[in-house]
């Protein structure tokens, strides 16, 4: 809520649409592993022996530790063992001065000093016992040299580049820093700088392309500047971005283009490992993110793809230790929500067996496979079959409602003409539209109105005063009927209410920013719920109406709460790694998770409950899990890009109703062909919508999770 409240009060709308290639990410228990795509096979040439051989696999994992707080656009340098982390965005956007040491052997994270100015977007090397820290950016670009000792304490400023310089790298050859690339406030720098202390500088040469935000790495006594922006504006894709391969030789000044990566990329990471720098991540000219691993010949500059990340990630910053290359932090959402996890980048040399054709042998084994948890099994979902409308229900016009979040309206669309046909005024920022326990009033919560409205489902107006309530973020019912909770997100609370009066019976704090969505156990006893700020999920015993157990799921921001039809697992929404997790409803620890596309967000099970559709409203498409195997069984994207957010299915289950929240507008999408039907231009970032009447005997809340 601290995020959509700083959108809505300073009426500020982000448009980020970024690419995902969905990959099935395995089952880590604490954030998602490398999919099968992240490996690849090289023939080695010594060692192999009749029916085996070697081969040399470059895997990424996500490190089993993860920083102590979010930051993308660091400075990080390898010293020994270790690694420093200097500077860079924190939550918000917000540049950091702190220093971090961290030890990869231990896991452990300290800090250890601050930069004398806060920081992001510079460059950075290790000279002499000093980190030193290249200009970078702040409320602009600067150009002081920050100098800290050891890497600890307080900085100082040790010096000053010729010009101030944003959006720059820097690596170190024989001794010697050299500072590539960059903006000086007005214009791209071509110039390299030569430095072996941070005080004096000297022009190397320039670069054949000068860019920004390009991915660095040296190797052999050569540098090389893979790819970069070529804009003067933070707009995405404006001046688009470069594909050139960049080779400055400090020994001869002389700078030449070696080869192309398929298209322009900026905002990546480069390492050197084996003979070769990997480009890992990044955005593509038109600002969409990137999963793409590349390796680049240094001698041929030849680039092939040798896998995919399991989620987006761009503007993390790497460096390598004892053969291990470390990429930290980064951003899958923009500079507002860094990550606080870490990518261990390494090749790995296996002996593999071989078949008579001399192919690696492989084994078909049942271990590890999903089973159904559809067939045989229970239905919660049994009652919301296609049209199973409630008697309460039949006689109320099928409309979609549609809350305006930033703005204090909720608007009435026929679903039938696709057409606005009402609005009407609600309370300052509407977040959902939500259907009572008893399906006869329907809500807006008015979040900063601190009010819920009742609106008539019959004549879709509002039907009476509003009626106060402390940060009505969301609202939901506990199956029996008993109580309404109202989510109150900023306060991070859980107030359980009268489902009539919505007089207050107990206000239940809750030690995770940012609570959210939410949902209830098959037999009513208990419910979770996800704190997008904080990384964990809450469980809430519902017979004592207090805190039962935190789960801490890191570098996660968690979404929608989603139980399967079994009522065996919790499929949780994550919107930093592009995909669901799944959780155990019995022990409420994560046992898998499936990658879907970026900012996954919303969760709706099929009216035949056999499948649990996604929104990703970072890639501008709708994912289909197959329930009974846990594989993705299709993505849908709309065309142009979009912002899928929230919204529900019709009564008989072929049109997918969501709100387009930062394209102002709402989706109709077709569940049997996965087609856009419709898009209905509503403005003021339209969030989480109600289809109305929906199958099913009651509400259990959000926009219309029934039962």
């Amino acid at each position: 809520m601290l995020v959509r409240r700083w959108v809505v009060l300073a009426g500020v709308v982000i448009l980020l649409a970024f690419s995902l290639k969905a990959a099935f990410g395995g089952g880590a228990p604490a954030a998602p592993a490398a999919p099968a795509g992240s490996s690849t096979s090289t023939p080695g040439r010594s060692g192999a022996t009749a029916g085996s051989r070697t081969e040399q696999r470059f895997v990424v994992s996500e490190a089993s530790w993860h920083l102590e707080a979010p930051v993308s656009r660091a400075v990080v340098l390898a010293t020994g063992n270790e690694l420093l982390v200097l500077g860079g965005l924190t939550t918000g956007d917000v540049s950091t001065a702190d220093i971090w040491r961290l030890s990869p052997g231990t896991g452990s994270a300290t800090r250890v000093g601050t930069l004398s100015t806060a920081v992001h977007d510079a460059a950075g090397a290790y000279l002499g016992g000093r980190a030193l820290v290249f200009g970078g950016g702040s409320y602009s670009s600067l150009g002081e040299v920050q100098a800290a000792p050891g890497g600890s304490g307080v900085s100082t400023v040790a010096g000053s580049l010729p010009v101030p310089r944003s959006d720059l790298s820097a690596a170190v050859v024989g001794g010697h820093a050299y500072v590539l690339g960059g903006y000086n406030g007005s214009a791209l720098v071509a110039q390299v700088l030569e430095t072996s202390d941070g005080v004096h500088f000297t022009t190397a040469g320039t670069l054949v392309q000068p860019v920004r935000y390009a991915a660095v790495a040296a190797l052999g006594g050569a540098i090389y500047a893979v790819g970069g922006d070529l804009g003067t504006t933070e707009s995405a894709g404006a001046g688009g971005a470069t594909s050139d391969i960049q080779r400055f030789d400090p020994a001869t000044g002389r700078a030449e283009v070696i080869g192309h990566l398929p298209s322009g990329l900026g905002h990546a990471s480069a390492v050197a490992l084996g003979g070769r720098i990997y480009v890992i991540g990044g955005r593509s000219a038109s600002g969409l993110l990137s999963t793409e691993i590349f390796s680049i010949d240094p001698g041929t500059g030849t680039v092939r793809s040798v896998g995919a990340l399991a989620y987006p990630r761009s503007d993390a910053s790497a460096a390598v230790v004892g053969g291990t290359a470390y990429l930290v932090g980064g951003e899958t959402s923009g500079p507002l929500a860094p990550l606080t996890s870490v990518l261990e980048v390494r090749l790995e040399t296996v002996r593999v067996r071989t078949g008579a054709a001399g192919q690696a042998a492989t084994a078909d084994s049942a271990a590890g496979r999903p089973r159904s948890h559809v067939a045989a099994q229970p239905n919660i979902y049994a009652a919301d079959g296609p049209n199973m409308l409630s008697p309460v229900v039949q006689n109320m016009p099928y409309r979609i409602y549609v809350p305006e979040s930033a703005g204090s309206d909720v608007d009435v669309i026929d679903p039938y003409t696709y057409k606005v046909v009402a609005r009407y005024y609600t309370g300052l920022d509407p977040q959902h539209v939500i259907p009572a326990w008893n399906l006869k009033t329907i809500y807006a919560a008015n979040d900063l109105g601190n009010s819920l409205t009742p609106i008539s489902p019959y004549t879709g107006r509002p039907e009476g005063p509003n009626i106060p309530v402390a940060d009505p973020y969301n609202l939901y019912f506990t199956p029996n009927g008993r109580y309404a909770i109202v989510v109150e997100e900023a306060n991070q609370t859980l107030a359980f209410r009268d489902p009539t009066t919505m007089k207050l019976i107990k206000a239940l704090p809750v030690d995770c920013p940012g609570v959210d969505h939410g949902d209830f156990s098959a037999d009513g006893s208990f419910a979770i719920f996800s704190c997008e700020f904080s990384a964990r999920m809450v469980k809430v015993n519902l017979r004592t109406l207090s805190v039962e157990s935190y789960l801490n799921i890191p570098g996660t921001a968690p979404q929608d709460v989603k139980l399967d039809p079994a009522g065996d697992i919790f499929y949780t929404a994550d919107l930093n790694h592009g995909g669901v997790y799944l959780i155990s409803a019995k022990t409420f620890r994560v046992i898998g998770f499936i990658a879907t596309g970026r900012d996954a967000h919303g969760l709706y099970v099929s009216r035949n409950a056999r499948y649990l559709y996604v929104t990703n409203r970072g890639s501008g498409s709708i994912s289909e899990i197959d329930l009974a195997t846990r594989k993705v069984k299709a993505t849908w994207y709309i065309p142009g890009g979009g912002s899928p957010d929230m919204g529900n299915l019709s009564p008989d289950g072929t049109v997918l109703w969501v709100s387009g929240r930062y394209n102002a507008c709402v989706y109709a999408i077709s569940t049997v062909t996965g087609k856009l039907l419709a898009e209905i231009p509503v403005p003021n970032m339209p969030h989480g919508l109600l289809v109305w009447p929906q199958p099913g005997q009651y509400s259990i809340g959000h926009t219309g999770i029934m039962r």
